[in-house]
């Protein structure tokens, strides 16, 4: 998170976004295609219809809308942003985050942190255990 830093202003938006996908479990096109409009904070659910493919907005990868919850976490790094309509996951320039944006924006955290992972493998991984953690399944 420190290696965020390097995008400067940037930076708290991008801790925003790698702890909420860590944290939601969320694919990546489902996080750049998210709106404030499927936030409910007061009921800590997320709604996840939609994702971001290609250029265009579709059905997410599963085809079915599904509500999820809003760990702690998650709802924090929410409430970190100041927008609070619209895309939730801005660009530098202020536009919907896409794909080859993030992938280059992380690639200058990889380089700051001397890091080799893609940062959904890891988000994804990190939700994964913290999940397990907190449902009490500590078995390997």
């Amino acid at each position: 998170m420190e290696a965020c830093a390097v995008h400067g202003d940037y930076a708290s938006r991008m801790r925003a976004l790698l702890t909420f996908a860590a944290f939601s479990g969320m694919r990546p096109g489902e996080l750049m295609a998210l709106d404030w409009s499927d936030i409910n904070l007061p009921a800590l659910r997320v709604t996840v219809s939609k994702r971001l493919y290609r250029g265009s907005i579709d059905l997410p990868k599963s085809n079915k809308v599904r509500e999820i919850a809003l760990t702690p976490p998650a709802r924090d790094a929410l409430l970190s942003l100041p927008e609070r309509d619209g895309p939730v996951f801005l660009s530098k320039a202020g536009g919907r985050m896409c794909a080859p944006l993030l992938s280059s924006y992380w690639r200058e955290v990889q380089a700051a942190a001397g890091l080799r992972f893609d940062w959904y493998m890891a988000s994804k991984h990190k939700c994964v255990h913290h999940f397990k953690w907190s449902w009490g399944c500590r078995t390997m």
